[in-house]
C-alpha cells in the first residue's frame, strides 16, 4: 500500500475485517492486500475507531481498499 519495499516484515490483511466476512469472502483475493507493519497498525487502530462508534460495523463492511489507501496515505504524511 505504502510502497515500502525495504522493509522485510510485510502483512496480508483483510480490507473487510475477517470477522464482518462471509466465508467466501475472507479467503478471497479482492478482500486481501500486502501491508506493512507500519501500515497494517494503523489500518487495525482506524478499525477499532471505526468499529467503536454506532453503525461502526456496518461502515466497515463497505469500505473499500480506495478508501483505507487514501485514508493511510493522509496519516503517513501527517507523521513525517
Amino acid at each position: 500500500m505504502c510502497g515500502n519495499v525495504v522493509q522485510d516484515r510485510k502483512i496480508v490483511d483483510h480490507i473487510v475485517p475477517r470477522r464482518l466476512c462471509s466465508p467466501e469472502q475472507a479467503l478471497d483475493s479482492a478482500n486481501l492486500w500486502t501491508l506493512c507493519t507500519l501500515c497494517h497498525y494503523r489500518k487495525t487502530k482506524l478499525e477499532k475507531l471505526i468499529s467503536a462508534k454506532p453503525g461502526g460495523d456496518h461502515i466497515l463492511r463497505h469500505l473499500d481498499r480506495q478508501w483505507f489507501t487514501k485514508v493511510l496515505r493522509e496519516e503517513r504524511g501527517k507523521n513525517k
